[in-house]
């Protein structure tokens, strides 16, 4: 990720996966599937049973991550930090001159904070992370991940929104489902607890709809469980459900702030979709 314009009023980061690479990447799958493909094929003609399943499976499996590298793997991502119009936006797309799509826009005084996070395998990439206010959900940024170039783009970030900015991610504000299973569990039961919070919740409604509180509650709750995969991002129709009916029993209840939180969460889950 590079910084393409950077003035008080704006700042502009563009980042880039080789689209080269995964042409190389999708063609190498492809032509191992083939061969897995024609191998099968043979084995099929020779009459071998059953056998053949087990290299055309592979081959097929093979030449759909091919396709994959090919078509998905090349993007071209803008982000965009406009105090003029007090947001940010980040639009991407596949190949040079295509029409950019839209991913995520939001508001500036959402963001309350940057963070260097970081992930680990064989070896440690590192990228910067934008905290939302009231649940400090992180939205993860594109990045080159040398720790270099992430913590210089952290910092560019945090010095032009005036926000705090944590080198070190344990030190970052915790989502507030992390801070409530902390309180509550072991960390090796967290995702246990989730599921036991959800279905608490659904039971609690079935029995009491007017509790805005559980509404809200549960639909964050849900939203985790798309973020992190436990729930297809199909269901987030169902999240965005629970925030409104929070939304307005707060408003018949006359809660106005409460209401105004609802009203943001649903804010942040659909600039997060």
């Amino acid at each position: 990720m590079q910084i393409i314009e950077h003035n008080p009023d704006r700042l502009v980061l563009f980042f880039r996966r080789s689209f080269l690479l995964g042409l190389l990447l999708g063609a190498s799958c492809t032509f191992i599937g083939l061969f897995f493909c024609l191998f099968g094929f043979i084995l099929l003609q020779r009459a071998e049973g059953g056998v053949w399943v087990l290299p055309a499976g592979m081959g097929s499996l093979a030449v759909i991550t091919g396709l994959f590298w090919v078509f998905l793997f090349p993007t071209r991502t803008t982000l965009i930090f406009d105090k003029s119009q007090n947001c940010v936006v980040r639009e991407q797309s596949r190949f040079p001159g295509q029409a950019p799509k839209q991913t995520l826009k939001l508001p500036l005084d959402c963001i309350v904070g940057v963070v260097l996070g970081s992930s680990s395998g064989e070896t440690t990439t590192y990228y910067p992370r934008l905290i939302l206010d009231l649940v400090y959900w992180q939205i993860s940024l594109n990045s080159d991940g040398s720790y270099q170039t992430a913590a210089q783009i952290s910092k560019t970030i945090a010095q032009f929104l005036n926000v705090n900015y944590f080198p070190d991610e344990s030190k970052a504000p915790l989502t507030s489902f992390d801070q409530r299973w902390l309180k509550a569990a072991k960390p090796s039961q967290s995702w246990q607890y989730l599921e036991d919070e959800v279905e608490r919740l659904q039971r609690h409604l079935s029995e009491n709809p007017e509790d805005g509180a559980a509404h809200q509650e549960l639909g964050t709750l849900l939203h985790s469980k798309t973020k992190f995969g436990t729930l297809p991002r199909s269901r987030r129709q169902e999240v965005l459900f629970h925030l409104e009916a929070a939304q307005k029993l707060f408003e018949v209840q006359q809660k106005p702030e409460q209401a105004a939180i609802a009203s943001k969460l649903q804010m942040l889950v659909n600039a997060m979709a």
